[in-house]
């Protein structure tokens, strides 16, 4: 009988010691990763937006900052598109505040003043031109994402990012649209560019720890 028993229990001390390996060496108990007080954040992706000139569209964001502690410096670009007819394009600087948990959720507020481009409006499948013009811009993001742990300092990351913004001014503007199915025409038209537009993207994304290693060394639960 004992024989038999034999091997379980030469299993069972190697699955003890195992996981004794892989607890602390000083006092056996599990470790973690703190967040890094710096790091660099890429993340974009699609979503939808409803905009005071085009209506519904299929929305765009792209945001690349620099986080120190609490705060973020970033670039951010918003971009839309209709299903017929035109787009728009905002690109503008940002500055806001982000919090990153240890335990990897990653929370951000941020204001944005830049520009806003509208191109294309009015012009639809057999057009080449429609009216557009660059218009100041102001927008309010708020974002919400995981930082999935890593081993090294890159990290990949998911969330949602809402937004707010609004054109600061608003032109009229005359414009010319040229095609047709039946041969070319041109026709001259006047339309208003400029209003507000309110939007949710689903956003991926990388994060690079910037901070010394021993800011990031692991701490105890």
């Amino acid at each position: 009988m004992i024989p038999r028993l034999l091997p379980l229990a030469a299993a069972l001390s190697f699955v003890t010691q195992a996981r004794a390996a892989d607890a602390d060496v000083d006092g056996g108990a599990p470790t973690r990763q703190r967040a890094s007080k710096q790091d660099v954040h890429v993340a974009a992706g699609p979503g939808y937006a409803h905009d005071a000139v085009l209506g519904d569209v299929v929305a765009q964001s792209l945001v690349v900052g620099y986080r120190y502690r609490w705060f973020e410096p970033a670039i951010v670009g918003d971009f839309g598109t209709p299903v017929r007819g035109g787009g728009y394009a905002a690109l503008g600087m940002s500055l806001g505040a982000v919090l990153q948990t240890d335990g990897g959720a990653r929370f951000g507020l941020r204001g944005v003043i830049g520009s806003d481009s509208y191109a294309g409006l009015g012009c639809e499948t057999f057009c080449s031109r429609g009216a557009a013009a660059t218009l100041p811009y102001a927008a309010a993001h708020m974002s919400a994402s995981y930082v999935f742990p890593s081993t090294g300092r890159l990290h990949l990351e998911l969330g949602v990012d809402t937004f707010y913004g609004h054109d600061l001014a608003r032109a009229r503007v005359a414009y010319v649209t040229n095609g047709g199915p039946l041969g070319p025409t041109a026709l001259t038209e006047e339309r208003t560019l400029g209003g507000q537009r309110l939007g949710v993207t689903a956003t991926v994304g990388l994060t690079f720890d910037t901070s010394s290693s021993a800011a990031r060394l692991l701490a105890r639960r």
